[in-house]
């Protein structure tokens, strides 16, 4: 038998393996990609819930809250009666570092505007008052300017509550998300920058009088932070609405929001900008779209994320996401749950981007790095990319550094082509056209897509076939970096889901090659594919 494969390739990612700041490479182990976003993200877990990465361990342990409030450990619940003041524990935290605070109020009643949270007193980050049963998550980060340590409720008014859930941890902003939306084929998330533009994603408006409304149900991100919507029997113009969305008029938007079945199948669904809708027909029984211009993803536990996208009315100014089934007569039982809005700019939906009283940016992910000067060939070699493309931008280099000695992997889905690129001596020696997003992608949202680079030797395999080749040109020299993005530029990051990147010194054969990029897996991944098709043990 001869080589495997896996002992040809001289680096070698399956995304798995990570901590802040840092992708961990299977081989090298000296040479891992370098990560940043510099702001919180949210991923599929492989419980197929959706949580935040990154999350510390717990801080909030004290039990000794101050001014009269009792914490009972047996129940896990903080009471205060008549509190005129603050309550507060010491936690052990640090300037300029971002924090998640979760805790649900069971009960509460106040004279003034309720109950809300402090991370280090008056100087510290104050949090929007709450003066509901329900819980709440909020994303704060600890000012440089404040001294005292503590966590606390402060209370606007005589107060009385009680609280459970109390839970205060650290989150790392550059932590890489390892999605398993496809719980078979976890990939990297890689994202581009976009703001969720509703303010408060679990608020809703409307005609909610002609339903009962139960907060606090069990959600997709495993809290229960979803509410139930169940008719009540009135003849009456039924309208669930989100809060509203600041657009401007003239650019795109995708309007998203996650929904389950709770007795009532077909759910017409408008987003308005205010000078015009659009609408589609979602049945959240069976997850199809029955009518209009929709997307439905499952989630789990019978909840659906509906998605849609427009430009925006040259004049508009506002946004909101609705449920409009007109003037019907409810039956006192159907209805369904609804859980996190979101309004972003872009022409697809990106991750949930909770927000709980102001909009919220979730930044661009970055991943580069990868490899070193010992881990490239100047002479020969085969780059391999498995991904599934987003409606946007991707691109994998390797590179000097620069553009002028490079070999990319090159695809701007909307009719553009997937491109092989190889720059030598500062300009381009080779090109291959390897066909229309839409053509590759006709049988399979995955690519596979193999690129190899010798003097006057360059081929293009996609999805099992050799595409062309390129007869002419010198190979790259001095290479010492893979990157998702554009040698020198941050503009042109890649916005995908990575399966797989190989990296092998030498050209591979056609044979191999046609095997590598197969669009038919054998196994879950991709790693397990490369082994397996070669008769590697993976140890």
């Amino acid at each position: 038998m001869g080589q495997l494969l896996y002992d040809k390739a001289s680096l070698v990612n399956i995304p798995s393996r990570y901590k802040d700041g840092k992708l961990y490479n299977i081989k090298p182990s000296n040479a891992d990609f370098e990560f940043e976003r510099g702001t919180q993200a949210t991923r599929v877990n492989e419980d197929g819930l959706i949580e935040y990465v990154g999350i510390g361990e717990e801080l909030a342990t004290s039990t000794n809250w101050t001014n009269g409030a009792v914490y009972d450990s047996n129940t896990e619940t903080l009471t205060a009666t008549n509190l005129t003041t603050n309550t507060s524990i010491p936690v052990d935290i640090e300037n300029n570092e971002t924090y998640l605070i979760t805790y649900t109020i069971n009960s509460i009643t106040s004279a003034g505007a309720g109950v809300r949270t402090l991370l280090g007193g008056s100087n510290g980050s104050q949090q929007a008052y709450r003066n509901e049963s329900g819980t709440y998550s909020e994303i704060v980060t600890y000012p440089s300017a404040a001294s005292i340590d503590n966590l606390y409720f402060s209370v606007n008014g005589t107060t009385s509550f009680e609280i459970t859930d109390i839970s205060l941890k650290q989150i790392s902003n550059d932590t890489p998300r390892i999605d398993y939306t496809d719980p078979n084929n976890p990939s990297l998330l890689l994202e581009p920058e976009r703001t969720n533009l509703i303010a408060n994603a679990n608020s809703y408006s409307g005609n909610t009088v002609y339903y009962t409304v139960t907060p606090n149900q069990a959600s997709p991100d495993g809290e229960n932070n979803a509410t139930l919507f169940t008719e009540k029997t009135n003849t009456a113009s039924h309208i669930i609405n989100s809060n509203g969305a600041a657009i401007s008029g003239g650019q795109t938007y995708t309007y998203s929001f996650f929904i389950k079945y709770a007795g009532k199948q077909n759910i017409p669904v408008n987003a308005s900008d205010g000078l015009s809708g659009f609408a589609a027909n979602i049945d959240i029984l069976n997850g199809v779209v029955n009518s209009g211009t929709a997307e439905i993803q499952e989630f789990e536990d019978g909840w659906y994320r509906v998605s849609m996208t427009r430009t925006a009315g040259s004049g508009a100014t506002n946004a909101t996401i609705q449920m409009n089934f007109g003037v019907i007569t409810g039956d006192g039982t159907s209805g369904f749950y609804l859980f996190g809005y979101q309004v972003e700019q872009g022409s697809y939906a990106t991750s949930y981007i909770p927000t709980n009283g102001g909009i919220e940016t979730r930044n661009a992910d970055i991943c580069i790095g990868g490899g070193d000067a010992d881990t490239f060939n100047d002479s020969e070699g085969t780059l391999y990319l498995e991904y599934e493309p987003e409606k946007d931008l991707q691109m994998v280099a390797l590179s000097d550094g620069t553009s002028g000695e490079a070999i990319w992997i090159y695809l701007i889905n909307g009719g553009a082509n997937l491109s092989i690129y190889v720059n030598s001596g500062g300009g381009q020696v080779a090109s291959i056209n390897c066909g229309t997003y839409e053509s590759i992608t006709a049988n399979s949202n995955v690519i596979k897509v193999a690129a190899t680079y010798k003097t006057n030797e360059f081929k293009a395999f996609v999805n099992g076939s050799l595409i062309a080749t390129d007869t002419s040109g010198a190979a790259p020299t001095g290479l010492n970096t893979i990157e998702f993005k554009y040698p020198t530029s941050s503009a042109y990051n890649t916005k995908a889901k990575i399966k797989a990147l190989t990296y092998f010194p030498e050209v591979l054969e056609d044979h191999e090659l046609e095997r590598l990029t197969s669009p038919t897996p054998l196994h879950a991944s991709s790693f397990e594919d490369l082994a397996n098709n070669n008769g590697y043990t993976i140890l």
